[in-house]
């Protein structure tokens, strides 16, 4: 469907005589779990890496398309800031992320879930290519520990097998993150009863 939607708008350029001077930004919203993981099929509860990877393409006027496809760390912080970039206006202070033509490269980028819409709350830090995971509402596994580029799906513990100095860091790294979003969840304002009817009607909640 939404293939049939993108070529319905190229079309539209085309016919317009716009689309030479268009420029695409394409991602997913979120991934999608099939069972692999927990017998879970959606992508709202978990942050391993199938319920979180995304596509993202870029095409267009001033976007060298010849380049092989990088293996960067980005997240959906990025998108409005390149848009930005391409369109040569000055990114707003307040505006979180970088454009992704900016030189530099960032390894770390933290996940979060929320509830009552995810099963509980759950915090992630990737510091590629490794990703430490934080499930707060689990009896056991409450942590587990990726390594991103052996694992297609992100879904294998190795917390009990990785090396000391890699395990000891990643852990630490979370426990250090973990207390502050905590607390600042408690602080945001209770849901209302029109917002918990909203959730309820989109199914996020029950």
């Amino acid at each position: 469907y939404m293939d049939s939607q993108i070529g319905a708008f190229v079309e539209f350029l085309k016919s317009e005589s716009l689309y030479d001077k268009s420029a695409f930004v394409i991602m997913g919203d979120h991934g999608e779990g099939l069972g692999e993981y927990r017998g879970c099929i959606g992508h709202i509860h978990y942050l391993n890496k199938i319920f979180t990877k995304v596509p993202l393409i870029l095409t267009g006027p001033g976007i060298d398309t010849k380049k092989t496809p990088r293996r960067r760390l980005v997240s959906n912080l990025n998108i409005a800031p390149t848009i930005l970039d391409l369109l040569d206006i000055s990114k707003p202070t307040s505006m979180l992320g970088t454009s992704l033509f900016k030189s530099g490269k960032s390894n770390k980028l933290l996940l979060e879930t929320y509830a009552p819409e995810a099963y509980s709350d759950a915090f992630s830090l990737i510091d590629y290519p490794y990703q430490i995971i934080f499930y707060s509402g689990r009896e056991q596994e409450k942590m587990e520990l990726i390594h991103l580029e052996n694992d297609f799906a992100g879904i294998r513990n190795i917390i009990g097998t990785a090396n000391p100095k890699i395990r000891k860091k990643m852990i630490q790294a979370i426990q250090d993150i973990v207390p502050g979003l905590m607390e600042a969840k408690k602080n945001k304002s209770q849901l209302s009863e029109e917002d918990i009817e909203i959730l309820k009607s989109l199914g996020y909640i029950r």
